[in-house]
């Protein structure tokens, strides 16, 4: 397995705050188009 976890873990991390409101977007454009 070529993929550290735990680097990937730690970009996840990073990205929470970013992720949290990209996800609200996307979850609101899927309410949206159903």
């Amino acid at each position: 397995m070529g993929i550290d976890m735990h680097e990937e873990a730690r970009k996840i991390g990073q990205l929470t705050g970013e992720m949290s409101c990209t996800l609200q977007g996307v979850w609101f454009n899927m309410g949206s188009k159903a």
